[in-house]
């Protein structure tokens, strides 16, 4: 099922049908999403005792559930279910679901007694458990380790693997050969069972299960390789900070930084968006994009004050930060401009905000096409989740930084698209559907333009080449730059080959 349309309750809806007084272990891949599942179990309507085996404490879960990793206090819970026969649901996380089979394997060899099977284990993220054979979490897959009379695996991103070639095993210069066993693949039957439902998000989006979207380039000025487009841009302060002290290690490029926030807020500012999330693939450029985005605006603000804020909400997470500062920071995400004065609001983050966890209100994300497919996946997930009933159209920005004598459009005929490219490609190996919808021409599409679209260049200001923002036109088949025809195989920008002998 597409990212975000609901999995989470597809679960415990089979938790309800499956297993309505049995035992149910819930597997996913985060510590944040593990607390957060429990609530949406309880808000599906399960009832009876909730257990967590993970790293938690008590006070960082919800009321009344209890963590621990000791096998025979899991094995206690699994006894007591059994004699009662009323519902009992234990969550855990990959890292910690190899508790769970210390537990069963503990109580036959101390006890002397074999503990009953699972009546159901969910794998939410399920691509998670698919790889090399050798990974501690494919031990959900074993049955004579975690008995479970039934499996339900779910993923919006399945992973399928092909075992390595023999050319590539025979490789003796390798510094780490391929292994010799298979890997796991999702596609294989006699471990992942029959797929027996598929919701693509195409038609995830005609259900309104999710928001429709549209793609919004930015094509900027790449200020590393013109200095003459970097000065016009603008830089917070200094030539890029670093861990080591010469700046040599972990430098952040800030003049690149800078034009990206620059188009990010005439972006929201012109499409009335309101809450943006932006990916990292560092947790130092997370946070320097963050503490630095208001000097940008106050540049901005500086320069037009009917059309820009003075201020706007800027944080930034990353997985050192424990669960009580991020929820801490969400709810404050999630908040409105009558609670602080504070429109716009954007969070940066380092691979915090990207899986399974739910953003309250997120409008828009900037995506810079780093990543794995799947990280863009859930990524693009962010900001197409609604509440039922709402109404949005969500913006995918993605910034795209031309070479000196590169024009704009030049799509074709220039490498520096390469982040569009890999975006559009990914939701079409997500559901081709999505991009050819893409392809068509869109009558509410809009181009900023002018003034609007380019500061002027003023000392103190910050210039940005352009700011192209409409629907993204680009699909298996191109339509003549004249006449439109879809006609002939248009690989480059020239005349078709249709009747009209344009």
């Amino acid at each position: 099922m597409a990212t975000g349309s609901g999995k989470s309750y597809v679960g415990a809806a089979a938790g309800q049908k499956l297993a309505p007084h049995g035992v149910v272990l819930v597997v996913v891949p985060t510590l944040d999403l593990l607390v957060q599942m429990i609530g949406s179990w309880r808000t599906a309507g399960r009832s009876g005792e909730m257990h967590a085996v993970c790293s938690l404490v008590d006070s960082e879960l919800p009321y009344g559930v209890a963590a621990t990793t000791s096998p025979l206090m899991i094995g206690m819970w699994l006894n007591q279910a059994a004699r009662r026969r009323r519902p009992t649901t234990l969550f855990t996380t990959y890292t910690s679901v190899g508790a769970v089979a210390d537990a069963y394997a503990y109580w036959a060899e101390r006890k002397g007694e074999v503990l009953p099977p699972l009546a159901l284990m969910v794998c939410d993220k399920a691509h998670r458990s698919s790889g090399s054979v050798e990974k501690s979490w494919t031990v959900v897959h074993e049955q004579d380790q975690i008995p479970a009379e039934r499996r339900l695996y779910m993923t919006a991103t399945p992973r399928i693997w092909a075992p390595p070639s023999a050319a590539m095993r025979r490789r003796e210069d390798a510094l780490q050969p391929l292994p010799e066993e298979p890997a796991v693949s999702m596609d294989d039957v006699r471990v992942y069972g029959p797929q027996v439902f598929t919701l693509g998000l195409a038609e995830a989006i005609d259900r309104k299960l999710l928001a429709p979207f549209e793609v919004v380039v930015l094509e900027l000025r790449e200020p590393r390789a013109d200095r003459d487009g970097a000065e016009r841009q603008g830089v917070p302060f200094g030539p890029g900070v670093g861990e080591a002290l010469d700046g040599s290690e972990d430098e952040v490029p800030a003049a690149h930084l800078a034009a990206i926030q620059a188009g990010l807020i005439k972006t929201v500012v012109e499409r009335g968006l309101e809450r943006c999330i932006t990916f990292h693939n560092r947790t130092l450029e997370a946070r320097y994009f963050s503490e630095t985005l208001n000097q940008t605006v106050e540049k901005l603000n500086f320069g037009n004050l009917q059309k820009y804020p003075e201020e706007v909400w800027a944080q930034w997470l990353s997985g050192e930060h424990d669960v009580d500062y991020r929820k801490r920071f969400i709810a404050e995400f999630g908040q409105g401009e009558e609670d602080d004065g504070l429109r716009l609001r954007i969070f940066s983050n380092c691979k915090v905000l990207g899986e399974g966890i739910d953003i309250p209100n997120a409008d828009s994300v900037v995506l810079q096409g780093r990543g794995s497919m799947v990280d863009i996946v859930q990524a693009i997930g962010r900001a197409l989740r609604m509440k039922p009933g709402e109404s949005k159209t969500a913006s995918l920005i993605v910034p795209i930084f031309l070479k000196p004598g590169e024009e704009p459009g030049d799509i074709l005929e220039s490498d520096s698209y390469g982040p569009l490219v890999k975006i559009l490609t990914t939701l079409r190996s997500h559901d081709a559907k999505v991009v050819e919808a893409l392809a068509v021409p869109q009558k509410s599409g809009k181009r900023t333009k002018g003034r609007s679209a380019e500061a002027e260049a003023r000392p103190g200001l910050v210039r940005v080449g352009r700011v192209r923002v409409g629907r993204v036109r680009v699909g298996r088949v191109r339509s003549c730059c004249r006449c439109g025809s879809r006609a002939g195989s248009m690989r480059t920008r020239s005349r078709c080959s249709s009747p009209r002998g344009c």
